[in-house]
This record gives C-alpha cells, structure tokens and sequence, in this order.
C-alpha cells in the first residue's frame, strides 16, 4: 500500500480528493485536519514546521487542499523528499514555491485541478498546430448547482473583482464579455483576472491569455455583474461573512470548460477551439489530483521542480484517465 496524505481533508474538496483516493487501489489515505480529534482524522498544525515535517515523513505523496498564505507544505515535502499535489488556484502561492523551494529535486505540482489546472491542459492543446499563437482565451460555464466550499466562492470572487487585461488594455473585472461554444452549449463569458494566466502566458510564450467565466443562470451572472460594476464585490468579501451555496444532490452540477488559440499557420490566420464537459467542477478537481497522485506514486512523473499539469500532461493522457467521465468536444 501506498501512503497519501491529503490536509484539509475536512473541506468540501479535500474530503472529496480523500474519497476519490481512497477508491483507488493500493492507496492507503490519511486525512488531515487543523481541528483532527475524530477518528480517521490527524490533526496538523501547518503554521508548525516540525508538526509539518512530522506529518509527511513516510507518505508516498501528498495533497493540499487548505488554503495557505506562505508554502509551507511545500517546503516540508522538500525536505522529506516527499512529492506534493496543490489544488490551490493561487498565483501568488505559485510564486512563492518557486522562490522558496527553488532546486527542489521532487515535484511540487501546483494549481492541480479542473480550474486551474485542466484549463491549462486544454490551452496549451489549443496552442498545438498553430505556427504562431497570438491569444488564447478560456472560458468556463460555472454551474449554480456546485457543491463547493465557502474558499472556493471567495477566490472566485476575488479574480471577478479585479481589473482584467483584455487585449493589452485593462478594463473592469467582469465588464467585458465573448461567445464560447462547448459541444451544444453555447454561453456568453466575461472576462475575469485569472492567475493561472501568467504562468501560461510564459510557458507558451503568449502575450494575450485572458479568462472568462459565467454560470448557467443569466440571473446570477448578471447580479454578479452588477455588483462588479458597483464595486460592491471587495466590501462584501471584507466583511468577512463565508459564502456557501445551495446545493441540490437530486440536480446536476454540470460544468463546462472552453480553450480558443488565434494565431497564423504558414502565414496565414487560423485558430483552434477544444471544449469539455464535466458531471461537477470540485468532482473533476478532485479526479484531477488523483490522476496526478496515481502517476507520481508509478514514477510516470519524474521530473523535480515546481511543475503545473500541462507541464507533463496532454489532453489524450487526461481523456485516458478520466474516461467517461470527461466529454471532449475537439
């Protein structure tokens, strides 16, 4: 058996990550917590560099599904020589593991999700066949039905209320708007400050990666407008007050994902689109994290360094994985 520790597994996504894990064969799951006390459940304080350290030596892998503001996980994983799986979709975070475990020889895999994380998968096979890319844009059909945790709301809040660079011109978080096509679905997104669009901005050396984003209710997607426009976003996520949606288990929580590269080929222009379709969006995260764990644990991925999916996953590697419960439109 093999030893995966996921912390924050008392979250809506970490408990889902344990779950998923734990149906896996040969992976034995521990489940950390900052509370712990009840049974199955560890506690680990990871403001506590020896409780850290104490926790990951032994594991084969481990997953980080709590919010942190330094990479502390990171860097005990470093020094255990333990591989380490992020879902977390902080840009800053990114940053400062590449500062801090700086010539790690294990890999640190950050952003590990559906989005980020898939988002970047399905950008970079857009890029694919294209001489020259000039502009990538992703766009993601969020559904009003998630099952997701208060965090989730927040971060994705937080990326609507920022300033978005739209073209090389910055313009107001969820102003500006563009068509997205996935399959049948056809969706209006707006345009949102994304942090995984820097990282994919430099790996594929594209200038112009923007991100957009709605949910399946025009309702709320234009109530959330609204509040943009206003610029009631940041005052209401200050005052401090959790958000968690409703969630219906009778209903589906569908999610749709959208990647479009506009470039040249032999001088001339053209562009690539590429599409999927998933049962939930913390479900496919959670999937997404697996995948990545079952490929460190069989050595697939040997390559040290600060790593995102797209750094050693194609989409035909992920399509294989998942199976049905991924639908590509191409």
């Amino acid at each position: 058996m093999r030893d995966v520790l996921v912390i924050g597994a008392r979250g809506v996504l970490g408990a889902g990550i344990g779950d998923t894990l734990s149906r896996r064969d040969g992976i034995r799951v521990h489940r950390g917590s900052r509370s712990g006390g009840s049974e199955g459940f560890v506690e680990i304080d990871t403001g506590s560099r020896e409780a850290l350290l104490a926790a990951v030596v032994g594991m084969d892998a481990v997953v980080v599904a709590a919010p942190q503001s330094e990479p502390a996980v990171q860097m005990a994983c470093v020094e255990a020589r333990v591989p380490c799986v992020d879902v977390s979709p902080s840009g800053v975070l990114y940053d400062l593991a590449v500062r801090d475990c700086a010539g790690t020889t294990v890999p640190l895999v950050m952003m590990c999700g559906f989005f980020p994380g898939l988002s970047g998968v399905l950008a970079a096979h857009a890029a694919l066949g294209l001489d020259e890319v000039h502009r990538i844009d992703i766009g993601l059909l969020q559904s009003c039905n998630a099952r997701v945790g208060s965090a989730g709301v927040t971060d994705m809040l937080r990326a609507i209320a920022r300033p978005v660079d739209v073209g090389g011109r910055f313009v107001r978080g969820f102003g500006a708007t563009r068509e997205f096509v996935v399959g049948r679905r056809i969706f209006v997104g707006r345009a949102m400050q994304y942090e995984e669009a820097a990282i994919l901005s430099a790996s594929l050396g594209v200038d112009h990666v923007t991100y957009w984003t709605a949910w399946d209710s025009a309702g709320l997607t234009r109530a959330i407008a609204m509040l943009a426009k206003l610029a009631l976003i940041r005052p209401i996520l200050r005052a401090g007050r959790g958000i968690t949606p409703r969630h219906d288990p009778r209903r589906p929580e569908t999610t749709w994902l959208a990647a479009e590269a506009v470039g040249t080929v032999a001088g001339r222009p053209a562009s690539r689109r590429i599409g999927a379709e998933a049962s939930s969006d913390y479900g496919t995260t959670a999937a997404m994290a697996a995948v990545v764990v079952e490929r460190l644990l069989a050595g697939l991925e040997t390559q040290p360094g600060i790593l995102v999916p797209k750094d050693f996953l194609d989409l035909e590697g992920v399509e294989a994985a998942f199976g049905d419960r991924l639908r590509v439109y191409r």
